[in-house]
């Protein structure tokens, strides 16, 4: 397989994937607040009864108040880890072009920081649902994790193989 063929298998999977995971941050704030609310209370009791051996001996109302206590942590966490995974993903994608180095950080941070805008727009016409600047913002700067892990790992990478291609 010549590099040019292998460059653009690259590209196709790296887009794909990008747009992939787009897609599933659209369904999942296209979820009414009710469905929104289970799905992270169900997160949370999963992870309460992974890490709080005596969470199935609580009382009913013990249980609730842990798993609103938890909810808003987990709800922005979410919105971290998504963004960072959509960060690394478009990193990578663009990555694929012959671009000026600073366009690999910043085309990724434009596109995730105007899908999070648009996202939160779209969250607006969602019945029980709000759209938050602040979710915005949290969005970004998982992106901008997500961007910069992948950044650091492929300077890292280059930098390895080019100290191997002068020996």
């Amino acid at each position: 397989m010549t590099l040019q063929k292998s460059v653009k298998i690259k590209r196709i999977v790296f887009f794909t994937l990008t747009a992939l995971w787009m897609v599933a941050i659209f369904l999942f704030s296209a979820q009414n607040g009710s469905l929104s609310s289970k799905t992270s209370g169900g997160v949370i009791q999963w992870l309460l009864k992974l890490f709080y051996s005596d969470f199935d001996s609580l009382s009913i109302a013990e249980k609730e108040e842990l798993i609103v206590s938890w909810q808003f942590f987990v709800r922005k966490a979410a919105h971290f880890s998504a963004y960072a995974l959509l960060g690394v993903l478009s990193t990578l994608a663009f990555d694929t072009f012959k671009l000026k180095r600073i366009m690999y950080y910043v085309l990724p941070a434009v596109l995730s920081v105007c899908y999070a805008a648009l996202d939160e727009f779209h969250q607006t016409f969602v019945p029980d649902r709000v759209g938050y600047v602040t979710d915005v913002l949290i969005d970004f700067a998982g992106a901008a994790v997500g961007i910069s892990f992948v950044g650091l790992v492929l300077y890292l990478w280059r930098r390895q193989k080019a100290k191997k291609s002068c020996k």
